[in-house]
């Protein structure tokens, strides 16, 4: 599975995308679970907060960063398009002790859950990787 990591993106009324870089587009009608989502790096080097999206392209991760102009004009449409998420504290998060957190805020019937889980590499690694909570 490829996870893609955006910082800057556009919109309109049928796509978001990464201006210049080629895949990135995602049509909102192929958009089937949002989150809002927390990552902090292994080594407390840097965190930052994204939008996680789960399309009908199961392959694809695709995760935008909230902090540029940009992505909170993004985080309106989000809001628009999707409801006010009213999300708790952290804490109160199902994934709270990951370094990776998510909240799903749609579908309402996903709300709370997490968007990703944890699924180790092989029976001997402690390594993992992380796929969809739900397909």
């Amino acid at each position: 599975m490829e996870r893609l990591n955006l910082t800057e993106v556009e919109f309109d009324d049928s796509r978001f995308y990464s201006p210049g870089r080629k895949y990135t587009t995602v049509l909102w009608s192929d958009v089937i679970r949002v989150a809002y989502g927390y990552e902090a790096h292994p080594i407390a080097i840097v965190d930052w907060n994204f939008w996680g999206f789960q399309t009908t392209n199961s392959g694809i991760m695709m995760q935008v960063e909230i902090g540029s102009i940009s992505t909170m004009r993004f985080s309106d449409e989000i809001e628009r398009r999707f409801g006010n998420p009213n999300i708790p504290s952290m804490k109160d998060w199902t994934d709270s002790d990951y370094n990776i957190k998510t909240f799903v805020i749609y579908p309402k019937e996903d709300f709370g859950k997490s968007l990703y889980k944890v699924k180790k590499r092989h029976w001997w690694s402690w390594s993992g990787q992380l796929c969809f909570a739900q397909t």
